[in-house]
């Protein structure tokens, strides 16, 4: 359609199309976000008097439930990374809340262990490639972290401290985590992660449970939200929260146990 054609009713004529074709909520609003963008745009221009996006009904977001390892099964698997040559990306991860692409990325010349610290700054991931000439479907590209709250400084707990001297002695090449002098693949340590799992007879997992694992436990040992929200990366503290503020059900015995102690108290 040309552009000035283009009104309300046809753009959630549009929604209600990308709804029905099976894609998910949260990707049906994220093109809803980049139409809307480049509507206003047209507008700021002159092209538009008005955005046809404004006022268009979306699919409500659905809130999931993220899924992580219970401290039991948070030990197993630290038990079995251990042993395994490949587990310290693992325990990396479920120690400091590190995307799988940030860790991919991440070089030595970001790691100062003198200081204990870590800084993010990069990000790896396999994306699509559109070029019909194209060898491949996909590329792995490097790119800067998602956005100016991802690039952070991460201090380290002195037991993961102690492992990254470790693994320097048998590192090579000017990546942490590596394959054939290459930085290592997303994919690659994913399905590393899952062999973990399997090796530790837990279920399975996405990648990024870990990160989940991290934020729960942290809020479980009272983390002061603004500080976990800095290491994580995320935009906001509320963000945070949203995200991660679900608590289990022994950690919500625990603290509900508190008002026995109230109770008791006498007048």
């Amino acid at each position: 359609m040309r552009l000035g054609r283009i009104n309300k009713e046809n753009v959630q004529h549009f929604v209600n199309t990308l709804c029905q074709s099976g894609l998910s909520t949260g990707t049906v609003r994220n093109i809803y976000r980049v139409l809307y963008g480049a509507m206003q745009k047209a507008r700021e221009y002159n092209y538009l008097y008005i955005n046809p996006c404004e006022g268009v009904r979306l699919p409500k977001a659905e809130k999931k439930e993220a899924r992580l390892l219970d401290l039991k099964e948070q030990k197993t698997l630290e038990q079995t990374a251990m042993k395994s040559k490949n587990g310290f990306a693992v325990l990396l991860a479920m120690y400091t809340g590190l995307r799988i692409g940030e860790l991919c990325a991440l070089k030595w010349n970001d790691v100062d262990l003198k200081n204990g610290t870590i800084r993010i700054s990069e990000t790896i991931q396999r994306i699509r490639v559109f070029s019909p000439d194209a060898d491949r479907k996909t590329k792995v590209s490097t790119g800067s972290a998602k956005n100016q709250h991802s690039s952070r400084l991460i201090p380290l707990p002195d037991c993961i401290l102690r492992m990254f001297k470790e693994h320097q002695k048998t590192s090579d090449g000017s990546y942490v985590f590596s394959y054939k002098n290459h930085p290592l693949e997303p994919l690659i340590l994913q399905y590393r992660f899952k062999v973990l799992l399997k090796n530790a007879g837990l279920r399975d997992l996405n990648f990024h449970a870990l990160r989940h694992t991290f934020a729960t436990r942290c809020l479980e040992m009272c983390f002061d939200v603004k500080t976990l929200s800095e290491i994580l990366g995320p935009a906001s503290a509320k963000m945070t929260l949203d995200k991660y503020g679900h608590s289990q059900m022994a950690h919500k015995r625990a603290a509900m146990k508190h008002l026995d102690r109230l109770f008791a108290r006498p007048a």
